[in-house]
């Protein structure tokens, strides 16, 4: 007996090959990194790639229902060529040297379009030289600038702005919308940089969002110049996205509506803003010391979109087509698709 447990033992701990059939995203991932740092030394046009990429799309939809021993290969073609077109054409951040120029910290007039915007927040800052607090209302909105009045003089310019607004209590924020076009009298400065090996450099990040400069402003010299009429389906997106995190942070501030439900379920104001950025992605609400703690414990990836959560959606989408004992090679091509 104690023989046979051991043989069993030793047929558990035997693990199978790695086979891309079981670990789709893999396979697809691998082939996909492959194209672009093929793209690093070998240069081709974007539209012999792209044509390539249907040809080879076309034989994988062959090879799977016709030869599915050789199904792997123009699949993995498929995201080789797939990879090396997004290298080729994916778009080199615009330095902005003119506007970064301009923000000198000095007021100027600007024009822009709006193109993401922020909710209205009450925030508390500490004034300068005191220990005092003073309460007001920020909003952050980002702008596609059309001019500037520079020295009594308008003219062009292109690039990005995040604008932060600041308004005492007691005044209201205008109703601004996506692709609205106005007018600000804003302090303008460069995303900072360190040229310390390693460190985070703002400024290139704040380039590839589309985003040149800082700037900040009040709402007395802030104004709408014209009602925009067709809004950027990412600025839509943010502001359904802003929606509903403000329905759930009001659902948990009305006391009222969670007095019935047991203590264990009721939501506080710091229960809502982790619920507000695990559902909606918005971390915008999240307090520092949450932000501390999830940092500092090694769990702040279950606040943001990440590969785990991208494993187990495909995971979940694997064995619902292996519970309908649809074909390996169908089931492989479904996961990697609706994973994009």
């Amino acid at each position: 007996m104690p023989q046979a447990a051991t043989q069993a033992a030793q047929r558990s701990l035997i693990t199978e090959p790695l086979q891309f059939h079981f670990v789709p995203l893999l396979f697809a991932a691998v082939c996909f990194s492959f194209g672009i740092f093929a793209a690093r030394f070998l240069w081709l046009s974007p539209a012999l790639l792209f044509f390539g990429f249907l040809l080879c799309s076309v034989a994988c939809l062959f090879a799977a229902y016709k030869v599915q021993n050789i199904s792997l290969v123009p699949l993995g073609a498929v995201f080789l060529l797939l990879g090396a077109f997004c290298a080729e054409t994916a778009p080199r951040p615009d330095p902005q040297t003119q506007l970064m120029q301009l923000a000198d910290g000095t007021q100027r007039t600007i024009e822009g379009t709006v193109i993401r915007l922020g909710p209205v927040r009450h925030i508390e800052s500490v004034l300068p030289f005191s220990e005092k607090t003073r309460e007001e209302q920020s909003q952050q909105i980002q702008l596609k600038l059309i001019s500037i009045t520079d020295d009594g003089a308008k003219r062009a310019l292109a690039g990005g702005l995040s604008l932060t607004l600041y308004a005492p209590l007691d005044v209201a924020f205008p109703r601004i919308a996506c692709a609205d076009v106005v007018r600000a009298v804003v302090t303008m400065r460069r995303p900072e940089r360190y040229l310390d090996p390693g460190v985070w450099d703002e400024r290139a990040y704040m380039l590839n969002e589309g985003i040149g400069a800082f700037g900040s402003g009040k709402i007395a010299a802030f104004s709408i110049v014209s009602q925009g009429s067709h809004a950027s389906l990412s600025c839509w997106l943010r502001t359904m996205q802003q929606n509903a995190s403000s329905r759930l942070l009001a659902f948990a501030d009305r006391q009222q509506s969670t007095a019935k439900l047991p203590v264990f379920l009721r939501l506080n104001r710091e229960d809502a803003t982790m619920l507000t950025a695990m559902l909606t992605g918005d971390r915008s609400y999240l307090s520092r010391g949450v932000r501390t703690g999830f940092e500092r414990t090694g769990s702040f990836h279950l606040l943001v979109v990440s590969g785990m959560h991208l494993a187990i959606f495909a995971g979940l989408i694997f064995f619902i087509a292996k519970a309908i004992r649809m074909p390996r090679v169908a089931a492989t091509g479904i996961t990697i698709f609706l994973s994009f």
